[in-house]
């Protein structure tokens, strides 16, 4: 048989063997990529599955769930918790009073330092903020717009 040239033969067999390798090699490497994958995620649970098992470990002990239902603020030093504690404890209000929705003057002045010193203090975003206060970023724009009332004493009760 004759190809389009007429002046070189081509052979039938020949084709279809370059074409049954070439699938084979396309095959192949499709195999091989869905294996590495599948050993991927087997490395990745069973990373996860290791350090579910070690917080389980962790939270067993007894004296460590009270370390860390007593001392929250330690395990995050410098973060938004840290600061909201520091808060919390100048104003003698809870956590809850802080997140929560009431609109009291002593609650709003509250976020409102809790804000200024979260900006000045940590990198944490305007979104992130209002964020832990289960409110928008817009409400903390406003209370940046507002002058602190008690940054200075709040700041300085971190240091005694």
């Amino acid at each position: 048989m004759f190809g389009i040239n007429r002046k070189y033969p081509v052979d039938k067999s020949s084709i279809k063997s370059s074409v049954v390798r070439r699938r084979d090699i396309v095959e192949n490497k499709v195999i091989d990529r869905i294996k590495f994958k599948q050993k991927q995620k087997q490395k990745h649970e069973a990373l996860t599955q290791e350090e579910i098992k070690f917080v389980k470990l962790l939270l067993s002990k007894p004296a460590i769930l009270r370390l860390i239902m007593s001392y929250p603020q330690s395990l995050i030093k410098g973060g938004l918790f840290d600061v909201a504690y520091k808060v919390c404890d100048f104003y003698d209000i809870n956590l809850d009073d802080l997140l929560g929705k009431k609109r009291d003057k002593h609650l709003v002045l509250a976020r409102r330092d809790f804000c200024h010193i979260c900006i000045k203090n940590t990198n944490s975003t305007q979104a992130k903020i209002g964020r832990f206060l289960k409110r928008d970023h817009t409400t903390v724009l406003h209370h940046l717009k507002h002058d602190p009332i008690n940054i200075d004493k709040i700041l300085e009760n971190d240091g005694n």
